[in-house]
């Protein structure tokens, strides 16, 4: 299976599992990068969900721009990672996913 987001090939998914609701594998990334960049957006998710809903405005803003900054991230970045993703079956048919999560070493989490 191949891993495809926003038309753009990202490399080749491994062991793949499926249990229901959750398919997952393990993403080998024609750019190595590739993997760091996404986990690094997946984390930022995580992060901005457990922000606290109480904070000023002000604070959880410079908290929100901090966390950016030291995750080498922006917000051109963040609306890409919602732009469409799909999986390549080996038999050519092309099947659009959830928004995957993925993990530093690659494992891959996301819904058909």
């Amino acid at each position: 299976m191949e891993l495809y987001h926003d038309g753009v090939r990202l490399g080749a998914l491994t062991r793949y599992f499926y249990e229901t609701p959750w398919a997952s594998a393990w993403l080998i990334a024609d750019d190595p990068a590739t993997v760091a960049h996404y986990a690094a957006i997946c984390a930022f998710h995580t992060w901005f969900e457990q922000l606290p809903d109480d904070l000023p405005d002000a604070e959880a803003d410079a908290r929100y721009e901090q966390e950016l900054a030291t995750r080498g991230l922006d917000e051109p970045m963040l609306e890409a990672y919602w732009r469409p993703w799909v999986v390549v079956m080996p038999n050519g048919e092309r099947r659009e996913i959830s928004l995957p999560y993925v993990e530093p070493d690659g494992y891959c989490t996301w819904r058909w």
